[in-house]
Formats: C-alpha cells, structure tokens, sequence
C-alpha cells in the first residue's frame, strides 16, 4: 500500500511507502521512502519545516488523510502555523 505524495515545491509526485521526520542544520523535513523503477528503495525530503513539530503535524495530517482519504494525492503543505489543536497552511 502506498499514498501519492506531491512535494512541496510541486516538482515530484511519488508513490510513498513510508515517511519519517529528519533534521538538517535545525531545518526539519518529512522524509518519504519510495521505489524507483529498478526496484531500489529510496528516501527523499518532500517537506521542510521550521520545528519538529510542524514536522510532526504534518505527519499528522498525512495519517489523517490516509485515513479519510478526500482525494488521491496528498500536496505537502508549504508551512503551517500551530494554533492550539488547529493547523493553518501558509
């Protein structure tokens, strides 16, 4: 099973297995795992986030959607604000 995942510079749409939170210079990201056409499995940041928890929220929000799936592609959001229990995109 897999989502369809679109980056959020809207330059990669993959089949996603599996996603992670990463870290580079204080710079979080939503790393997905993916299969290339030789079969190879790879990982690849799809997101970038200014704390962990944005990062996890976001990740929240792909379980949501696979969940309660209102489409077939999930679009990385570009940067959310938390509020509370509530997330804004902007």
């Amino acid at each position: 099973m897999g989502i369809w995942i679109r980056s959020q510079d809207k330059k990669s749409l993959l089949l996603c297995k599996s996603f992670d939170v990463g870290c580079d210079n204080n710079n979080y990201n939503i790393l997905v795992n993916y299969e290339l056409r030789n079969n190879e499995e790879h990982y690849s940041p799809m997101g970038y986030y200014s704390s962990v928890e944005k990062a996890v929220k976001v990740l929240d929000m792909i379980k949501e959607h696979i969940e309660t799936p209102r489409n077939n592609v999930f679009q990385m959001p570009r940067d959310i604000i938390i509020d509370d229990d509530d997330e804004v995109e902007v």
